[in-house]
């Protein structure tokens, strides 16, 4: 497992985990695109205790080889890093680059195959 600073782009399969602290959850998320918005809670985060902190995980296996767009969202969907639909790892960069200016302390982890 290796600590992400962005998509892992020679992988056909990739495993996303982003932990982050529940107070300041849906804040970020909501200043993020609608479609990453749509497409981090399409994989179905949890809200877990950590010791006295209560965090929502999020947690996704990709593959690129069948990448669809979200199931229902109707709104504009952005174009990805590489000019196609986008990829979860494009929200993950979204949500992680609004987390990192707001000064938010979280764990983004990927293991690509």
């Amino acid at each position: 497992m290796k600590i992400r600073h962005g998509f892992v782009s020679n992988s056909s399969t990739t495993s996303f985990l982003i932990v982050v602290p529940s107070e300041v959850n849906d804040e970020c998320l909501n200043k993020i695109h609608p479609y990453f918005k749509a497409d981090l809670e399409a994989c179905r985060p949890k809200r877990l205790k950590v010791g006295n902190e209560d965090v929502v995980v999020y947690s996704r296996i990709e593959s690129t080889e069948d990448v669809e767009p979200v199931y229902g969202y109707e709104g504009e969907i952005p174009e990805g890093e590489f000019g196609d639909i986008p990829l979860f790892g494009d929200a993950v960069d979204a949500f992680e680059e609004v987390l990192k200016n707001a000064g938010i302390n979280f764990v983004s982890e990927s293991e690509g195959c």
